[in-house]
């Protein structure tokens, strides 16, 4: 028998060493790409939620009535008195506002349905009318839809 297998091993091979050091750089490489793919979806999110903000002001501002426009933040924002520098810059956006009534809602017309499928009788209530609109702020890469309720 030769010298080599009577002996126990004390130290690991080059190639063990090598195949070690392929396995930690692999686990490393896709540990770091894990890293990079959710710092930019943090970014992303938080960027989305930032002109989100803008977008449910900017519309909360503006008049409910069939509309089509294109508007600039900017011009939106004016009544908040806006002091910062870096707030404005990113008031300098521009987007297209679209809204378009959905339904009117009557309170009679619902009474009515509900006594001829029930037959009961419920006093009629007068006047109580409600209308509900979408409003769609289309900007550069993203677009938003709100639904709103008023009484007219």
């Amino acid at each position: 028998m030769s010298s080599y297998s009577r002996k126990s091993r004390s130290a690991f091979t080059l190639i063990e060493v090598m195949v070690a050091a392929i396995l930690i750089s692999v686990v490393g490489l896709s540990l770091m790409q894990m890293h990079q793919k959710s710092a930019q979806m943090s970014h992303n999110m938080q960027t989305k939620f930032q002109y989100s903000d803008w977008v449910l002001m900017s519309v909360f501002e503006s008049n409910i009535e069939e509309t089509r426009k294109l508007v600039s933040f900017e011009t939106l924002m004016k009544s908040f008195n806006i002091d910062d520098n870096s707030i404005r810059n990113n008031l300098n956006k521009k987007a297209e506002i679209t809204t378009a009534l959905l339904t009117r809602i009557d309170a009679s017309d619902i009474i009515k349905e509900i006594e001829e499928q029930s037959d009961l009788d419920i006093p009629v209530f007068e006047g109580l009318r409600l209308e509900v609109y979408v409003q769609k702020v289309q900007m550069e890469h993203e677009a938003y839809l709100i639904y709103r309720v008023r009484k007219p």
